[in-house]
C-alpha cells in the first residue's frame, strides 16, 4: 500500500510540474503582449489644453479595462518560493535611480527657484497705458510749450477717484486707463496753455493687499503695488509647492466667479497668460497637484509632468521636448506600478505604424505614475571600420564597396614611423557576434592593395609598432668609446654607424679586434670577431649590418693602472695612474695632506719581486696649500705612497677651568711641555692674585677618577668599597651611631689610605655611609704654596674639605670633628 502511494505521489508531482511549465509559457506571453496597456483608464476632467496645450482632445484608441487586466494570472502565482527567491536575487531588476518618478525634477519648478522671501516685497514692473487708475495712485503731470515749462506737479487720486490741477480744477480719473486719463488731462490743460504738450505718468502706484494660499511655498498676505498680477504674487510666494498644481491656479475676487489659470501653455509654448491685475482683497489659491507622469532617458527635457486628461506615449515624449539626438524611438519603455503591488514594463517601437505589433505611439494610454524611458540609439555605425596603431590618422572610416586593408591604410594617411611591416591584425565580428582574428602582411597590403584582405563593416584593423612585436630595438657600444651605451637600431645600420653615433673610439681602443655579441632566437648570444680598423675604413666584410640587440665590445690596449696613497691625507685610497703622474700629483688627487702630517713621506714601488724597497721623501707645505716633494718621483702601477704624522701634534690644546676666589677666574690653556708641566702654583700665578677672603688651605683639584687611579688601584678600590658596604649594613644593626661611624672610619680609612698613598701619594677621604665609586674624585698635588707635605681630602657628599687628624699630621682649622664626619 505504501509503495502504491509513493508511486501515486510521484505521478501527481510530474503532472503539477508539467502544468506549471505550460502556465508559465502562456502567462508570460499574455503579460508581455498587453498587461500594462490593459490597466489604463480614461483620465477624468480632460480639458481643451490637455497634455500641455496639445490642441483638441486627443483621439485615443480603446484599450483593455482594469477588470480585464486583473483577470490575468499574476506571474508570481503558483511559482515555487525557491524559484522566486532566485529570480529576485539574480540581479537588480529596477528602474535606474535617476529615472524614478520621485527623483525626476518637476516641470515648471525652475521658474520659481530663488524667488520670494520670508518678508513680503514689492516687485516693480513697467506700467502699461492700459493700467486702470484708482484711489491711491500718484500721478506726475508735466505741461510745457515753446521751451517754457508751465506745470510740473504730482497729484494723488483721492478716495472719490478725482485729482485737482491748477486752472483745470477737479478731474475724475478713477476707473479710466492711464492712457485715456492722460488724454483727458492734456485736453483740459490745453485750454489754458496754447501750443502746449502734456504727459501724465504714474510716479507711485497704489498698494493692494492680496492673499496667496493653498499649496504654495510661502502662503500668506502680501502687499503689492497696483501693477501686480497673479504671476507676480506667485513669484513673491515662491511658487507652487511640491504638492501644488501648475495647472489649477485660481484667482478669487470678491463677489465674482473664480478665474482658473493653467501655467503649462505659458511654460511650454510661451502663450499669453490669462494674468489679470490684482485688486485689494484678491485671493490666489493653488490647488493640489493632479495626476503626474515621468519622461526620462534621451529626451530634451526629462521631467515629471502634470496631466489633466488622456495622453499617449508619443504625446508624453512631445511634452518633454521630443527625443534628443541620441534618443531612439524604436526603443521606448513604459514602467508602471500595477495595483500598488508590482511593477511591469512594456517595450514599444514608436516608428512602426499604429496598430502593428510592438507599436503604441497612439495605442497605449498612460496613467498616473507611469515613467516613459527613451533609450539611446546604437551609437556604433553600421557602415564603418576602425583602424588603430601605427598609422598617421587612426580612427573610424566608411567602408566602401570592395574596400581592402590596403585602401583603409591609405585613408588613414599611411603608416606611421616605426610601423612593423611583417604583421597586421583584423578583428572581425561574425553573424553570431563572436570575434575572430585574421592576420595579414602589412608590406604586401601596401604593395598590392587590391589583392589584400577585404574590409567589411565592424572590422577593427590594427597596425603594430615595431617595438610591440620586437621589444629589442636597440644596439649597444661598450668599451673605450666616447659615449658608451644603447642606441636606436635602424635598418641598414652598420658597425661604423654605431661607432660614429657613440662619438668614436678613444686612444685606449684596440682596433685590431672587437667582439660583436649577437642575440640568437633561443635567447643566447653568439660572438663574432670583427676587425674594427677595417670596419672603420669601410671594408664591407668587416663593416657588417647590425641586428636589433647587437652589442659591440671594443677592446682596450691595457687596463688602467692604479696607484695607492695612505696616511695623513684627506681622502686616502686608490687612484688611476696616468702617464707622468708624480707623488705630488697623487697627494693633490687625495685632496691634500691632513692636519698632523709630518714632513716625511714614504714611497714604495709596486709589482716588485722580493722585499719592498722603501724610499723616504721630504714634504714641504707652503702657503695657500701648495706642497713640494723632494725628490718628486714618477709613479708606476700599484706604487704606494704614505704620509707620516707627528707624535707631538695636538688637535686641540688642553684647558683647565679656574673658579672661586681669584682675581681672574676662567679657562686657561696649559702651555707646559712634557719635561716641565704647569703646576697648581703656576696656574694660580696666571689667574691670581688670590682675593682677600680666599682660603689658601682649602684649594681643591678635581680630576676624573679614570685619570687619578691606575687600573690595579681601581679594581682594589672597588673591592674595598664593596666590603665597606657589606660591613656597614651589619654594623648598623647594633650599637650607637657615633661608635659605629668611628669604627668604620678607622677600618676603611686604613685600607683606602694604604691603597691610594702607596702608588703615588694621592689621598682620598671616604665618609662612613653607603658609597658609590663613581661619586669619588681623588687628587694629589705637591704645591710650593702649601709648604711641606700637607695632604687634603675631599668629602664628596658634603662638598666640604678638611685636613686629616691622623697619620701624624698636625691638626688645624677645618680639622675633622670627633667621629670623623666632615
Amino acid at each position: 500500500m505504501g509503495t502504491m502511494l509513493r508511486k501515486l505521489n510521484g505521478a501527481m508531482a510530474c503532472v503539477v510540474l508539467l502544468g506549471l511549465l505550460i502556465w508559465a509559457a502562456g502567462a508570460t506571453s499574455c503579460w508581455a503582449a498587453g498587461a500594462v496597456a490593459s490597466e489604463q483608464q480614461p483620465a477624468q476632467g480632460a480639458t481643451e489644453e490637455s497634455s500641455g496645450g496639445q490642441g483638441a482632445k486627443a483621439e485615443v484608441p480603446p484599450v483593455a479595462t482594469s477588470t480585464e487586466l486583473q483577470a490575468l494570472p499574476s506571474p508570481e502565482q503558483g511559482q515555487p518560493a525557491q524559484f522566486l527567491q532566485w529570480r529576485r536575487a539574480e540581479e537588480n531588476w529596477q528602474l535606474p535611480e535617476d529615472m524614478r518618478m520621485e527623483n525626476l525634477e518637476r516641470f515648471g519648478a525652475a521658474l520659481f527657484t530663488g524667488t520670494g522671501g520670508e518678508e513680503p516685497r514689492t516687485l516693480n514692473m513697467p506700467i502699461s497705458p492700459q493700467y486702470v487708475l484708482g484711489p491711491g495712485d500718484e500721478l506726475a503731470v508735466r505741461t510745457w510749450g515753446e521751451g517754457i515749462e508751465h506745470l510740473n506737479t504730482t497729484v494723488l487720486v483721492s478716495a472719490k477717484g478725482t485729482i485737482y490741477l491748477p486752472l483745470a480744477g477737479e478731474i475724475e480719473v478713477a476707473g479710466q486707463s492711464l492712457g485715456a486719463a492722460g488724454d483727458m488731462i492734456a485736453a483740459k490743460l490745453g485750454q489754458f496753455y496754447v501750443d502746449s504738450q502734456t504727459t501724465v505718468t504714474i510716479s507711485e502706484p497704489r498698494m493692494v493687499t492680496v492673499y496667496v494660499t493653498g499649496d504654495v511655498a510661502r502662503p500668506g498676505r502680501y502687499g503689492l503695488n497696483g501693477t501686480a498680477s497673479v504671476l507676480t504674487a506667485l513669484y513673491v510666494a515662491g511658487g507652487p509647492s511640491d504638492a501644488g498644481s501648475f495647472r489649477d491656479v485660481r484667482l478669487i475676487k470678491p463677489h465674482r466667479s473664480p478665474i482658473k489659470i493653467d501655467l503649462y501653455p505659458y511654460l511650454l509654448k510661451g502663450k499669453p497668460l490669462n494674468d489679470p491685475l490684482l485688486e485689494n482683497g484678491d485671493t490666489i489659491f493653488v490647488s493640489k497637484v493632479g495626476d503626474e507622469i515621468g519622461v526620462a532617458g534621451e529626451v530634451r527635457r526629462p521631467r515629471r509632468y502634470e496631466i489633466t486628461g488622456p495622453i499617449t506615449c508619443q504625446q508624453a515624449i512631445e511634452l518633454a521636448g521630443g527625443p534628443s539626438p541620441d534618443g531612439s524611438l524604436r526603443d521606448v519603455t513604459v514602467w508602471r506600478v500595477v495595483n500598488h503591488r508590482r511593477q511591469e514594463v512594456v517595450s514599444l517601437d514608436l516608428t512602426r505604424p499604429a496598430g502593428s505589433p510592438g507599436s503604441g505611439g497612439s495605442g497605449i494610454r498612460l496613467q498616473a505614475g507611469d515613467v516613459v524611458v527613451v533609450e539611446p540609439i546604437d551609437k556604433m555605425p553600421k557602415n564603418a571600420a576602425r583602424i588603430t596603431g601605427a598609422v598617421r590618422r587612426p580612427g573610424i572610416y566608411e567602408v566602401a564597396p570592395q574596400m581592402t586593408v590596403g585602401d583603409l591604410i591609405s585613408l588613414a594617411g599611411g603608416l606611421d614611423e616605426g610601423a612593423y611591416l611583417g604583421y597586421g591584425e583584423v578583428r572581425r565580428l561574425d553573424q553570431y557576434s563572436q570575434h575572430h582574428y585574421e592576420s595579414f602582411p602589412v608590406q604586401s597590403a601596401l604593395d598590392a592593395p587590391a589583392d589584400s584582405l577585404p574590409v567589411v563593416p565592424y572590422d577593427a584593423v590594427r597596425i603594430f609598432y615595431r617595438h610591440e612585436i620586437t621589444p629589442i630595438t636597440y644596439v649597444q657600444a661598450d668599451g673605450p668609446v666616447q659615449k658608451p651605451g644603447q642606441y636606436q637600431w635602424s635598418a641598414d645600420m652598420r658597425i661604423k654607424d654605431l661607432i660614429m653615433q657613440s662619438g668614436g673610439v678613444t686612444e685606449e681602443a684596440y682596433l685590431a679586434e672587437a667582439a660583436l655579441l649577437r642575440l640568437q632566437p633561443d635567447g643566447r648570444r653568439h660572438m663574432l670577431k670583427i676587425n674594427l680598423q677595417e670596419a672603420l675604413a669601410g671594408d664591407s666584410s668587416s663593416n657588417i649590418k647590425l641586428q636589433p640587440g647587437d652589442i659591440l665590445r671594443v677592446a682596450s690596449r691595457r687596463p688602467p693602472a692604479k696607484v695607492h696613497i695612505a696616511g695623513f691625507v684627506h681622502e686616502p685610497g686608490d687612484y688611476d695612474c696616468f702617464a707622468g703622474m708624480k707623488v705630488s700629483d697623487l697627494i693633490l688627487a687625495a685632496q691634500g695632506v691632513a692636519p698632523g702630517a709630518s714632513s716625511t713621506l714614504e714611497y714604495a714601488q709596486g709589482r716588485q719581486v722580493g722585499p719592498a724597497t722603501v724610499h723616504r721623501l721630504k714634504l714641504e707645505i707652503k702657503s695657500e696649500g701648495q706642497i713640494t716633494v723632494e725628490p718628486d718621483m714618477v709613479l708606476g702601477s700599484d706604487d704606494m705612497v704614505t704620509v707620516l704624522g707627528r707624535g707631538d701634534f695636538k688637535q686641540q690644546p688642553a684647558v683647565v677651568q679656574v673658579t672661586g676666589q681669584v682675581q681672574n677666574p676662567g679657562a686657561y690653556v696649559l702651555r707646559g711641555d712634557v719635561d716641565q708641566q704647569e703646576t697648581v702654583y703656576d696656574l694660580l700665578q696666571r689667574a691670581g692674585p688670590l682675593l682677600e677672603d680666599a682660603d689658601p688651605n682649602g684649594i681643591v683639584l678635581y680630576r676624573p677618577s679614570e685619570q687619578a687611579l691606575a687600573k690595579g688601584q681601581r679594581q682594589n678600590l672597588e673591592q674595598i668599597v664593596a666590603m665597606y658596604n657589606r660591613e656597614a649594613t651589619g654594623y648598623m644593626l647594633q650599637g650607637e651611631a657615633d661608635a659605629q661611624r668611628r669604627v668604620l672610619a678607622e677600618q676603611v680609612g686604613s685600607n683606602v689610605g694604604q691603597l691610594l698613598t702607596g702608588g703615588g701619594g694621592t689621598a682620598l677621604v671616604i665618609p662612613p655611609r653607603h658609597l658609590s665609586l663613581s661619586a669619588w674624585v681623588s687628587s694629589r698635588k705637591r704645591s710650593r704654596c702649601f709648604g711641606a707635605e700637607r695632604r687634603y681630602y675631599c668629602c664628596a657628599q658634603a662638598s666640604q674639605y678638611c685636613r686629616s687628624t691622623g697619620g701624624g699630621y698636625p691638626t688645624g682649622q677645618g680639622a675633622l670633628p670627633a667621629g670623623g664626619k666632615c
